[in-house]
């Protein structure tokens, strides 16, 4: 399970998100450098929301943690293409804020944040632009106005990506918008566009920074107002992007994370600092959000799908997605040959194939060629094959699982097939160096050993079923949750989830159901084998069982595995006192 990294908050409790008073509809359709801009700028600076914000600010309380949970706190000067993006609107006669982070790009009148910042969470529909306010040059959202470096400014248009989709939830591709200021910033020292990375994506391992104005203290969803980064590593693209990974960048910190707050802030990475992702989403585990060392999703900005719509196009190339069914398959002895299948790609990708040493990460094969022939130098070395798709839209890249250790040919009893030559020989073994079961040979890969989805959704269903002590509501209320036993056929992640689903009011299309979500569990497990998943009652969910004799849930489950599709599963429960 995946959370979207903005801050959404009713403005009466946080008195920061106040502060769009002036960003009304009625001062949005001045135009740029008027009077009456003018006017509409002066007013939101001294708008009474705001200076009651200043104070309470003030007298922060001081237990509060980094703000980019775990990370450090920043100048503005260090980071001057960092801005807090803000929007307001009503919902039920009630005023509700967004805040996220953003960056300056291209020049001094755009922003680039995430997509899912410019939606209303309630309705799904896309904010007008004069819902926004936009504010650079501050280490601190108390210097809004008073800091000497300070500028906001309303916004003039949004551009979502028009690839991206809302309604698919966290963790949906090209999750990011451009904002265009209804007047542009003033350069200083503390404002000042960053420059985009022109080359790919920035390989796994690498070093990147992650910067933004979000909150400090997960539990007590405090915040502080100032600017923190984090230094972050960057990890497979897959873990987080799926058959999309050409379109993410993944990273972690075992000291931190990003929190609400920080959707849409940048991520740069190399010896130049230049932007490679904006930050989307962060990993939820064991039903808690913002972790410290959870996995953070990046929309990677150097794949042309987001770049060329960041510089203004709206029909982007798209990038590969894909590579379900990669499987390597041979027999693993020296003289005959593996062969790499890559699955299937979207969007009419080439294919380049590698074959690598998975122990020492050694590249020993790199082409078009979809065998290798194995040599005595493979012996020991357990193989792996990784394909790349590339097109216009970026590249995606898939690996599967080692092979068993190579074995010289005799091992088995089997003359040597072919010449043994190296890494440039290709083809197939021919049918008579077939070698029996009982000697070790036969077909091994990754795709092709993986469990049915008939078997894996019968395991999610067992660790769904309740033991009498989990069934009971005051034993569950007390403990505040439980925690159930997975029989994990392979690695991947485990979510589960409790929902309490009640008939909506009567409408003129029917009732509408309504779910709650009740409680909430993640586990991420690295090999096969039983394990134990961690279950916790979320507040809601406390508060809906309590009192209660009898109640009915529905409990879902989710396993995915690297390179995988999801395999869910549901099963309805009953809990009684």
């Amino acid at each position: 399970m995946r959370h979207r990294c903005c801050r959404v908050v009713l403005v009466a409790l946080i008195g920061s998100l106040a502060v769009f008073a002036s960003a009304s509809p009625s001062t949005a359709s001045v135009a740029p450098g008027s009077p009456a801009r003018a006017r509409a700028l002066k007013a939101y600076r001294n708008d009474p929301a705001l200076t009651a914000y200043r104070a309470r600010s003030r007298n922060a309380r001081r237990r509060a943690v980094a703000a980019v949970v775990g990370g450090v706190q920043d100048s503005i000067q260090e980071l001057p293409w960092q801005v807090a993006v803000f929007a307001e609107f009503e919902v039920e006669g009630k005023t509700v804020g967004i805040l996220c982070s953003g960056s300056i790009v291209l020049d001094l009148s755009h922003v680039l944040t995430a997509g899912h910042c410019v939606f209303n969470p309630v309705t799904g529909q896309r904010l007008p632009a004069e819902d926004f306010v936009v504010v650079a040059g501050v280490s601190s959202l108390k210097e809004i106005s008073t800091g000497p470096t300070s500028q906001e400014r309303l916004v003039g248009g949004v551009r979502a990506h028009p690839y991206f989709n809302y309604a698919a939830g966290p963790g949906t591709p090209d999750d990011v918008a451009v904002l265009t200021l209804a007047s542009p910033l003033e350069a200083s020292s503390a404002v000042t566009p960053v420059t985009m990375a022109t080359s790919g994506s920035p390989p796994r391992g690498s070093h990147a920074v992650l910067s933004g104005f979000g909150e400090e203290n997960p539990l007590t969803g405090e915040l502080n107002g100032n600017l923190y980064s984090l230094g972050v590593e960057l990890q497979e693209s897959r873990r987080c992007g799926g058959p999309a990974d050409a379109l993410f960048l993944c990273g972690s910190n075992s000291a931190g994370t990003a929190c609400s707050g920080d959707s849409g802030g940048s991520v740069v990475g190399g010896e130049s600092s230049n932007l490679v992702g904006v930050i989307d989403t962060v990993a939820v585990v064991g039903g808690q959000r913002c972790t410290r060392g959870a996995l953070d999703g990046f929309a990677n900005v150097t794949a042309p799908e987001i770049r060329d719509f960041v510089e203004g196009s709206e029909s982007p190339p798209r990038a590969p997605q894909g590579g379900g069914g990669i499987v390597i398959r041979g027999f693993i002895t020296v003289g005959n040959s593996l062969t790499c299948e890559p699955g299937s790609w979207t969007n009419s990708p080439s294919l380049t194939f590698a074959f690598i040493d998975d122990a020492s990460g050694q590249t020993l094969q790199r082409g078009g060629s979809t065998t290798y022939a194995l040599s005595g130098a493979d012996v020991g070395r357990t193989i792996a094959c990784e394909v790349a798709a590339s097109n216009a839209g970026g590249t995606g890249t898939v690996r599967t699982l080692p092979l068993p250790p190579i074995k010289p040919s005799q091992a088995v009893g089997l003359p040597p097939v072919g010449t043994g030559s190296g890494a440039g020989a290709t083809g197939a073994p021919p049918a008579a160096a077939t070698p029996p079961p009982s000697q070790g040979g036969g077909v091994a890969g990754s795709t092709g050993q993986h469990p049915s989805a008939a078997q894996i959704r019968s395991l999610i269903e067992q660790a769904l079923s309740l033991s009498r002590r989990i069934a009971r509501l005051a034993s569950l209320i007390r403990l505040g949750g439980f925690s159930t036993t997975f029989k994990a056929p392979e690695a991947g992640t485990l979510t589960i989830d409790w929902y309490l689903v009640s008939a909506g009011s009567a409408t003129s299309g029917g009732g509408r159901a309504k779910r709650l979500l009740v409680a909430s569990g993640h586990r991420a497990v690295t090999a096969p084998g039983a394990t134990r998943v961690s279950v916790k009652l979320t507040t809601a969910g406390r508060r809906a069982l309590r009192g209660r004799r009898r109640v009915t849930l529905t409990a879902t489950g989710s396993f995915s595995a690297p390179g995988q599709q999801t395999v869910t599963a549901s099963r309805t429960i009953v809990l009684s006192r």
